[in-house]
């Protein structure tokens, strides 16, 4: 008995030994457009980990971004720690802010970005974590993919829109137009003001949270397989369904196609909101 006590304490003494090699570093970096600007955009691309966004009265973009890697031995860490770097540059209005390597194709052309990842292999984990302070009226186009929550505070501007694939989306205190789609995870928005233009909730697997000021005159459309729409505005009636039609090559024969989508109008009506989920719930609340 006391040999088998004395060999579990030797097998557990060493845990070290089984450990894969890590590196943490914090990267930080302050930028500002050349002059102020409704039109100024900060667009964020990340692959995995948290995008953490606040606004406040200033003029900069304060970055701060934790980098983790992790590896099977010392060699491919030093090669992750290498290749993934933070990258950013300036075309016009717009100030790019992405995750760089040798597997990322990041392209600006004709005022779009085109960025997307090509891997192969996995000798290496990464992850950055993006926390940064921005000027308040700064327009936002920000996303990432995998392993972490995208979350704006405190952003009242012209645009926002927020993506993510695996993970949630969270705003609150915003205003503006808005864009807000992901894949697995809850969309929560809380805002200031309403939009008063057209703005689109999405998520595939999740719930959909709005809350808004009681005031709120818009027209909402509402999409889910399986789920229902829950509200407590009061003012608020049914829209009729759109119906399209289609005749044959012959004229002989017309098809008619309902819109399943369900259409409210509430208070006077104005911008359409567009909330569509499969699996999950949505809630349209005054707060």
């Amino acid at each position: 008995m006391l040999f088998l006590i004395l060999f579990a304490l030797l097998f557990v003494g060493n845990p070290s030994e089984a450990q894969s090699p890590s590196h943490r570093e914090t990267i930080t970096r302050t930028l500002e457009f050349s002059q102020a600007s409704a039109d100024n955009l900060l667009l964020l691309k990340n692959i995995s980990g948290d995008v953490k966004i606040e606004g406040y009265e200033g003029t900069e973009i304060k970055i701060t971004v934790e980098k983790t890697i992790e590896a099977r031995n010392q060699e491919d860490l030093q090669r992750g720690v290498e290749e993934i770097q933070l990258a950013t540059q300036q075309e016009g209005n717009t100030m790019m802010v992405y995750m760089d390597a040798p597997f990322v194709f990041f392209q600006w052309k004709q005022g779009h970005a085109h960025y997307h990842v090509d891997r192969d292999d996995d000798d290496y984990q990464y992850r950055m974590d993006f926390t940064l302070q921005v000027p308040r009226q700064l327009n936002l186009e920000v996303s990432t993919v995998n392993g972490g929550i995208v979350e704006v505070e405190k952003v009242q501007s012209q645009r926002i829109e927020v993506a993510n694939v695996n993970g949630g989306i969270r705003c609150t205190e915003i205003s503006g137009q808005t864009k807000a789609t992901t894949v697995n995870g809850d969309v929560d928005i809380e805002y200031a003001q309403a939009p008063t233009t057209d703005s689109r909730f999405k998520t595939i697997n999740g719930d959909i949270t709005l809350l808004i000021p009681e005031n709120l005159s818009a027209d909402v459309t509402f999409k889910s397989m399986n789920g229902d729409f829950y509200t407590n505005f009061e003012e608020l009636n049914y829209l009729p369904a759109e119906v399209e039609t289609q005749e044959d090559q012959s004229g002989k024969r017309t098809t008619f196609r309902i819109d399943q989508t369900t259409k409210l109008r509430i208070g006077k009506g104005g911008p359409l909101y567009e909330m569509e989920t499969l699996n999950g719930e949505v809630y349209l609340k005054h707060q």
